[in-house]
């Protein structure tokens, strides 16, 4: 009697459970070409500084500035910060995995060099010594940048204004402090002026990092409202005419 009825319980069912089995069943997962570890990176510190910008309220993209001053280059034609970059007592490198960065920097640190910058924002491991568990840490863009952010940040609420918050990221002495201001305040115009470029950068997949910056006042000790004549200003560009290049540091390319 059970054997009938479960037999005519699966004919009553079938159809409907047919109706569904492509439903519950895992379909794959669309596939793509291969993209290698250089192109996956190109925008990963641009994402990171756009979003931690709207989470510690840094205006006029004024992180992404000093982004560009620390880490800045150009890979295949593009403008970015790049991750894997390194300065030892002035030596620059930049590398195309963090394992290849921190390689160098272990090494440079068993020679007795203690004066280090990492990452996207460039910092200082022995200024910084907490910053991070590891020295790969210091070459992951999420924790970088954050620092980064949260450091320009506290320095923002020290001196009550962004412009004496950027110079002192570079160094708390007023003359190295004021060389800094004159070569960012030209990067600053270059991430707005080139603000669309490096939202394209970073792709669709996070929506958060798109939104506009406020305007940063431009009244500060060191600050000029004429942007386009910092130190090392030019009419032209590589960007196309009228827009100012930015000032960039000197990586070598490091093996």
């Amino acid at each position: 009697m059970w054997r009938l009825l479960v037999v005519i319980l699966l004919a009553w069912c079938g159809p409907a459970l047919a109706q569904w089995t492509g439903f519950y069943t895992p379909t794959a997962r669309p596939t793509s070409a291969p993209v290698t570890r250089v192109e996956g990176m190109k925008g990963a510190c641009i994402r990171e500084i756009l979003l931690a910008q709207m989470r510690y309220q840094i205006p006029d993209n004024l992180l992404l500035g000093i982004g560009l001053q620390e880490s800045g280059l150009y890979r295949d034609g593009d403008l970015t910060v790049w991750p894997y970059t390194a300065n030892a007592e002035g030596q620059g490198k930049y590398f195309d995995s963090a394992g290849e960065a921190v390689d160098w920097v272990n090494q440079r640190r068993r020679e007795g060099v203690t004066s280090i910058d990492v990452g996207c924002m460039q910092i200082n491991l022995h200024w910084h010594p907490d910053a991070f568990d590891t020295v790969a840490d210091g070459f992951n863009p999420a924790r970088n940048v954050d620092y980064a952010a949260a450091y320009l940040a506290r320095l923002y609420r020290a001196k009550g204004d962004w412009t004496r918050a950027a110079a002192s990221y570079h160094s708390a002495t007023e003359e190295l402090g004021r060389a800094y201001l004159a070569r960012l305040q030209q990067n600053v115009q270059v991430a707005n002026t080139r603000f669309d470029s490096f939202r394209a950068m970073v792709g669709p997949g996070d929506g958060r990092a798109v939104a506009p910056q406020p305007r940063m006042p431009t009244s500060g000790a060191f600050w000029t409202a004429d942007l386009g004549r910092g130190a090392g200003g030019g009419g032209r560009s590589l960007f196309g005419p009228g827009e100012i290049e930015p000032i960039l540091p000197v990586f070598m390319r490091g093996s």
